[in-house]
């Protein structure tokens, strides 16, 4: 799996894509740019493109014409059919340049299934956006989803791992009380992984199993959803 990470450029982007490593790993660096840019910019990049080189990791500068929002769109739009979901995570840092340029590249990151994040100067940690990859609508229509997610917010500040929550859970309440499988609870568990609503970490011989801030998100819209349908 590639992991791109697609940049906004600004005065200090050749600064800000040396920090990425230190969270990410990167199989690519893609520069979103404009045709016009202030000479802080230009060096910026001359600086960071200097520096991919040294380090052997590829970058590809798209320049799009001033302001062209719906340019840059369709850009990202392509990069996506470049790198097929199966292949490739798409990473949006938007950390350096223009703020309109960074809304406008989170906006678009929603329609690519993209992962978007931003450097905070007064911490090491990324902040990682919580953007809807699945629909509201499937997990209100799934009631293990919704079982899952509230379980793994009880235990919010600590992780738990998929046997105690098979244990917890017991029936499948998509099949009248049906005892809920291992298998059942894996295949759910996976994609809501995959929807980046729930963390999965290796430790020793157990995965451990935790919300994320888009599953936190995604509970506080769910208690709108009936008490019957969650358990």
């Amino acid at each position: 799996m590639l992991n791109i990470h697609i940049m906004t450029s600004g005065g200090n982007v050749h600064n800000v894509y040396k920090q990425v490593f230190l969270h990410y790993n990167v199989s690519k660096f893609i520069l979103l740019t404009e045709s016009i840019q202030p000479v802080e910019v230009k060096e910026s990049i001359e600086m960071m493109k200097t520096g991919c080189r040294e380090i052997n990791i590829p970058i590809e500068i798209i320049t799009i014409e001033q302001n062209n929002i719906p340019e840059l769109m369709e850009r990202i739009q392509d990069l996506r059919k470049k790198y097929p979901i199966e292949e490739a995570k798409l990473f949006f840092n938007i950390t350096s340049g223009r703020k309109d340029i960074a809304i406008m590249t989170f906006c678009a990151s929603l329609w690519v299934s993209g992962i978007v994040y931003y450097l905070p100067s007064e911490t090491l940690e990324p902040l990682v956006f919580p953007a809807p990859i699945i629909p509201l609508s499937r997990l209100e229509s799934n009631k293990l989803y919704q079982r899952i997610l509230a379980e793994l917010n009880k235990k919010a500040n600590t992780s738990t791992c998929q046997a105690d929550l098979r244990a917890t859970i017991k029936e499948n309440p998509n099949r009248n009380g049906k005892a809920l499988s291992g298998q059942t609870l894996s295949q759910a568990v996976n994609v809501l992984v995959d929807a980046g609503l729930i963390n999965s970490e290796r430790n020793g011989r157990r995965t451990e199993l935790s919300l994320t801030l888009a599953g936190k998100v995604a509970v506080s819209f769910l208690k709108s959803v009936p008490v019957s349908n969650m358990t």
